[in-house]
């Protein structure tokens, strides 16, 4: 996360550079979608972009935490109610639960 805001930071930070090549365009929007649209002017679509690229990164961290937090939590009830040694393997789960 803190990458992302540091290419944000970067990006913006060089928009004031008017006569940039079209390479740079696209290799800034290569680093972070949506901030060579920003850079051309184009405000609505690039912040449009920068926004769902935003939020597919963020879902894509919480998701793997909150499956994180789930496998943690079935095998401290396994513990808990079944006896299950800690560090088992997945299939030791699967075949409990099944």
């Amino acid at each position: 996360m803190k990458y992302l805001f540091l290419c944000l930071i970067l990006v913006l930070g060089s928009s004031a550079l008017l006569a940039l090549p079209r390479i740079a365009y696209i290799g800034a929007s290569a680093i972070l979608p949506g901030s060579g649209e920003l850079l051309l002017g184009y405000n609505n679509r690039g912040g449009t972009h920068l926004a769902v690229e935003v939020l597919s990164i963020t879902g894509y961290i919480l998701t793997g935490r909150e499956m994180d937090l789930i496998e943690k939590n079935y095998q401290e009830y396994a513990s808990a109610y079944a006896g299950v040694l800690a560090s088992q393997s997945d299939n030791y789960y699967q075949d409990l639960q099944d």
